[in-house]
């Protein structure tokens, strides 16, 4: 069973209640040994069909939730995968035994950025000038994840140019807008891209942005670390990044990334101008993301929620 879907999603896609009632009849029809899903309603409807269920988590539990007391006592919950520790811990915290639960991050398929391209190379591919340089930022075009700070900064620094890759359409719209008010003529908006494209836009920069405003709402917590961060880390370019609990889970400043205070242009200027007038260390830092990101592919997440949820199983 499936639904048809185009990308990128519309936003009435998020509100389907009706497939999850679906999708766990047909679970059930289907006798499996083991059910895994990432919506918690969903695993309480497995729960009622009397299935073994694992559940990934991308939130906190809400403290003093009822979801945990659901979970905890119906002997088909075999356990949570988390994609943070907090989140783990939120769990833990609430009685949820700590052999029920795993910590496991986003990952990043390493097929996809073979073979590697070279800068001018990939700048050829996806028509981008060869005589500047580029700072890349991969994503949505949303305020708290730091198009204000970008955008700041490329005011602030007029000798490098922007190209923000991602994003609704409204929101491209918004922020052409926004460049044109504000008079920026170094930045491209390039706007969605399919995933076959992305590595190339990665792979033509200088330098890759993560700017992150700390007014988010889960910037001071270690939340669900964005799978743009590993496709960074995948694409050999250096990364500037905001300086924010969540990210420094991953990147440590001045070995694998450069991290600034966030919200602030100017400390995101100093690190651009650093990088570009230092190319040996931007290759440094940039190689060792390469090497700390082969643990996190999919394949090796994939075994061990497999070896988890086996363990689980046979207890």
């Amino acid at each position: 069973m499936h639904l048809k879907l185009t990308y990128p999603f519309s936003r009435e896609y998020f509100s389907n209640r009706n497939f999850n009632r679906l999708a766990a009849v047909y679970a059930f029809l289907k006798s499996p040994s083991l059910v895994y899903t990432r919506y918690p309603g969903m695993a309480l409807l497995l729960l009622r069909f009397n299935l073994p269920v694992v559940v990934e988590m991308h939130n906190p539990i809400e403290k003093n939730s009822c979801l945990v007391k659901k979970l905890l006592f119906n002997k088909n919950f075999l356990g949570v995968v988390a994609l943070s520790q907090e989140i783990a811990n939120s769990f833990v915290n609430q009685g949820m035994p700590s052999k029920k639960v795993l910590t496991e991050y986003n990952a990043v398929d390493l097929q996809r950025f073979f073979p590697y391209q070279t800068k001018d190379s990939a700048r050829e591919t996806v028509a981008l000038p060869k005589n500047k340089p580029i700072a890349v930022y991969a994503g949505h075009l949303y305020d708290y994840k730091g198009i204000p700070t970008v955008l700041d900064l490329a005011r602030v620094t007029p000798e490098c140019d922007f190209a923000l890759v991602g994003g609704w359409s409204d929101d491209v719209e918004r922020v052409k807008e926004t460049c044109k008010q504000m008079g920026l003529r170094n930045v491209r908006v390039i706007g969605h891209v399919t995933q076959p494209q992305l590595p190339s836009y990665l792979y033509a920069a200088d330098l890759l942005l993560l700017p992150t405003s700390k007014q988010w709402e889960t910037s001071e917590v270690t939340f669900p670390l964005n799978l743009k961060l590993f496709e960074y880390m995948a694409s050999q370019r250096p990364i500037v990044a905001s300086a924010l609990p969540n990210i420094v889970t991953m990147l440590q400043h001045e070995t694998n990334a450069l991290l600034v205070e966030p919200d602030n242009s100017v400390s995101f200027k100093e690190a651009v101008e650093r990088l570009l007038k230092n190319p040996s260390l931007g290759d440094a830092i940039a190689e060792h993301a390469f090497q700390d990101v082969q643990n996190y592919t999919w394949e090796n997440r994939a075994a061990r929620i497999i070896q988890f949820a086996t363990d689980r199983l046979a207890s």
